[in-house]
């Protein structure tokens, strides 16, 4: 049989609605519209928000294939990336200069050397600028001359506007119609400089009539990047992009449909489809976050895997394995990394799925056959982890919980999830596991898991360690507030009392007090005011799953209105949560006393909070 042949999926974003594959055509149009009809109303400044892999870009592009083709606007595409700090200001002002009309442009420069309002024209020479300069060298001789003095700027600032303002003017008047739209994309992957940079661009050199700016930009991203230029912290970064930004469309995640379509998509061009089930489907929308990037990246990962692997390729494992293995790795990565481990047992995917069938029986257990196949799984599956079962059957519920006890912990929660439970009975047989395990024992996959935070081009070494141990009250806060990490150094958990002092309390026991000069009490309090609030559970499954989607939402609205380096300095004490965010979490569940008295749906609603602060990094 010859080998089936995969390609890669590459990053880039469409440009029109060909290749539109979550079908945002129509969003783009009525943008596009939107800023046609609002010509009159510039300057203004529109920004695209959503979070990494989102397809931001894409819809740049689409809105801006929309505006193309109308002859009285004019479209300019600037990536901040590609700039660094001050020549991130010089180089969006010249990018939009370039786009004027040269006659505009020298007319404005003969009129400013005639007033001598601009001391570098004269140093240039008006005859020279009127005649043998194009309009690149012009303007680059016109920033080149500017100077750094105050003075030098303004008259700078004077003169683009000027030059702009004649641009879009017919007869002497504003033609209402005329407008350049200037899409500024990748702003949220540049460094704060840079941000500052184009940010004071935008306000006070080019805030013209007649210019629209369109920005792609994940705005908590852009928030936290200028708290410290802002003064504070993330709140003032946003009262800060405010300022900058008077609308703002927030990208929604994409609908099941659209992500399947999507899905299917991505298949045909990697040519995968016949690879990619609808369980397989299930798994990469909802492991993914409905993230285009992430299936992308993880479906990429398959392919190379089985390029630098020909053990794959075997008839006893085969493709449909390695994608198995694929989507544990990337999506399961704490299921993986115990497959992975010589000391798991013989049969971890067949212990976890035996759990399973006696789980789902325990409440009606096969009292009446006492040689019923069933009783010897439960009783080879409690064995398995040194436990012994308790008879009459009566008991089931009891000792199944006594079980769940000595499971890894991602099993409760891996058992409410039916696709991933399909996902390890396609493995197969007990010799299919033996199989499938053995090879990733002996050669792991090779590929990264795909996180947000690796892409952002951070690392562990920017984390604050040990030092801060070090560091007074006042100096440890401060240095929170900041945003700003300490010198790098590798990576080690700061220590529980970097976190929290401890006084005796009168019985002689101590107890837990923030540090002076904590967040104040009214930000943790913003947390009671959530929006999703789950219903009371009606069983306990049911129960765990609630806690689950309560602590996720709860760890969202602490992660939306935490410092960047607070949440780092939280997610380092994982799983220990700090006492006073779990007080708050559990005083304010919606969840019964009774539900919340069992082990797992407490374990339910820290986990969904440490999900919440981990997602928030990516």
């Amino acid at each position: 049989m010859a080998d089936a042949t995969y390609a890669l999926l590459n990053d880039q974003p469409i440009n029109d609605n060909q290749g539109d594959l979550l079908d945002t055509g129509d969003i783009a149009e009525g943008i596009a519209s939107m800023l046609v009809a609002s010509r009159a109303s510039s300057p203004f400044v529109l920004a695209v928000d959503a979070s990494w892999g989102m397809g931001k870009s894409s819809l740049l592009r689409q809105i801006e294939s929309h505006l193309r083709y109308r002859s009285n606007i004019v479209t300019l595409r600037f990536n901040a990336w590609t700039a660094d700090g001050e020549n991130a200001l010089e180089g969006l002002i010249k990018s939009v200069l370039g786009e004027l009309d040269p006659n505009t442009v020298r007319r404005w420069v003969r009129r400013a050397a005639r007033q001598q309002h601009v001391m570098l024209i004269t140093r240039i020479g008006v005859s020279l600028v009127a005649h043998f300069f194009g309009m690149a060298r012009l303007v680059d001789e016109l920033w080149t001359r500017m100077g750094g003095d105050s003075k030098s700027r303004n008259e700078m600032r004077d003169l683009i506007h000027g030059m702009l303002s004649d641009w879009i003017s017919q007869d002497g008047r504003r033609d209402p119609g005329r407008a350049l739209a200037v899409f500024i994309d990748d702003l949220d992957r540049c460094s704060e400089d840079v941000v500052i940079k184009v940010c004071e661009a935008v306000k006070l050199y080019l805030d013209v009539p007649g210019l629209i700016f369109v920005l792609a930009c994940d705005q908590s991203v852009l928030a936290r990047g200028v708290a410290s230029s802002a003064r504070g912290g993330a709140g003032e970064g946003r009262m800060y992009l405010e300022k900058i930004v008077q609308v703002v469309y927030r990208m929604a995640l994409p609908e099941e449909a659209q992500v399947r379509n999507l899905i299917r998509g991505y298949a045909r061009q990697s040519g995968t489809s016949d690879l990619i089930d609808e369980n397989v489907a299930e798994i990469l929308a909802r492991g993914s976050g409905r993230n285009p990037r992430k299936i992308k990246r993880i479906i990429n990962s398959f392919v190379l895997e089985y390029e630098l692997n020909p053990s794959w390729r075997m008839s006893e494992l085969g493709s449909e394995q390695l994608v198995r293995a694929v989507l544990l790795q990337q999506l399961y990565s704490s299921f993986y990394e115990l497959l992975v481990r010589e000391d798991a047992g013989e049969d971890p995917v067949g212990a976890f799925l035996d759990y399973i069938d006696v789980r789902n029986r325990v409440a009606e257990p096969p009292t009446e056959n006492p040689k019923d196949p069933w009783w010897d799984k439960a009783h080879h599956l409690f064995q398995a982890y040194r436990l012994m079962l308790k008879l009459p059957a009566e008991n089931m519920g009891n000792e199944i919980k006594r079980l769940e006890a000595e499971l890894p912990d991602d099993f409760l929660m891996l058992a409410q999830n039916s696709a991933f439970i399909t996902l390890l009975n396609g493995i197969g047989d007990s010799e299919s596991r033996k199989a499938f395990r053995g090879q990733l024992i002996r050669r792991p996959l090779a590929t990264a898991r795909v996180t947000r935070w690796a892409d952002s081009g951070r690392s562990t070494a920017e984390w604050p360690g040990p030092e801060w141990e070090k560091l007074s009250d006042v100096d440890y806060w401060a240095e929170l507030a900041s945003d700003k990490p300490l010198s790098p150094r590798t990576y080690q958990p700061p220590p529980a009392a970097a976190f929290q002092v401890q006084h005796p309390n009168r019985e002689g026991q101590h107890r837990k007090e923030p540090r002076s000069g904590e967040p104040s009490e009214d930000w943790f309090h913003k947390v009671q005011g959530r929006d999703e609030t789950p219903s009371a559970a009606s069983s306990l499954a049911d129960a765990v799953q609630a806690a689950h989607a309560e602590g996720f939402s709860f760890g969202q609205t602490i992660a939306q209105e935490a410092p960047a380096l607070w949440l780092e300095a939280v997610l380092a004490r994982k799983p220990r949560m700090p006492s006073d965010l779990e007080a708050r979490l559990l005083q304010g569940s919606a969840l019964s006393i009774d539900a919340l008295l069992h082990d797992e749906v407490r374990h339910a609603l820290r986990r969904g909070f440490w999900d919440a602060l981990e997602r928030s990094r990516r």
